[in-house]
């Protein structure tokens, strides 16, 4: 019984000035909502890109439709303009994701400025919907600015 606490006693003991510290990460609230707008924004992206490289061949088609010769009074512009803006709220998730400030500005701004464009590029209604969601993942992104440099 002596034998084990003398092997007890010898055993090495961490000393807090050994321990490393603990590297401050990207906290797991701020990494769930990057991944979620990863998703969101890189599909919005994927589509908006589908849908501009097949606007020739979808505008010629609604063109025999009568009404729809100017694909329903969304033109090229329009859909480079949401490309852009999803590009850019994609670009943004990417800087918070690096914990990178001028992300969340960038975030921010894109999917503002996403709200207002359809309202005058293609005389569409103001969607709550997409006010709520991007109201609260502006908010909820702005609950992480402490975290950001």
């Amino acid at each position: 019984m002596e034998e084990k606490n003398e092997n007890m006693a010898k055993a090495p003991t961490a000393d807090a000035t050994e321990q490393k510290p603990q590297e401050e990460g990207r906290p797991t609230f701020l990494t769930v909502l990057c991944i979620l707008t990863f998703i969101g924004s890189g599909f919005r992206t994927l589509i908006f890109l589908i849908l501009l490289v097949a606007a020739g061949a979808v505008s010629s088609w609604l063109g025999s439709i009568p009404g729809m010769g100017d694909m329903g009074g969304l033109g090229a512009g329009y859909l480079v303009i949401v490309l852009v803006l999803a590009l850019a709220s994609l670009y943004g998730a990417i800087m918070m994701w690096q914990l990178k400030k001028m992300g969340f500005y960038l975030y921010s701004g894109a999917n503002v400025i996403a709200l207002i464009v359809p309202i005058f590029m293609a005389s569409s209604d103001f969607s709550v919907w997409g006010l709520v969601f991007t109201a609260l993942f502006i908010i909820l992104y702005g609950l992480n600015l402490k975290h950001l440099k």
